[in-house]
């Protein structure tokens, strides 16, 4: 079944529902304390474990440190 197509005032509706929802988050991300933040942040890296992301970043952080150091190798090398 084909999908319907969406109306330009429904494409409208649905910009301003994520824009409402976007002004919402940033005024929580505001309120919340560093506690909370740091909470949560925890909880980001226990979700690492859980997902099995560990290899995933590891990769991601052996990348980011092997263009630092060539970075830092053409800079002390000028």
């Amino acid at each position: 079944m084909p999908a319907k197509r969406m109306t330009k005032a429904q494409a409208r509706a649905y910009v301003r529902g994520w824009e409402a929802a976007n002004r919402r988050e940033r005024v929580a991300l505001r309120s919340a304390t560093p506690q909370e933040n740091f909470r949560q942040l925890c909880a980001l890296f226990a979700s690492a474990d859980l997902l099995d992301w560990k290899q995933q970043l590891a990769e991601e952080d052996a990348a980011g440190h092997t263009v630092w150091s060539r970075l830092q190798k053409a800079y002390l090398e000028r």
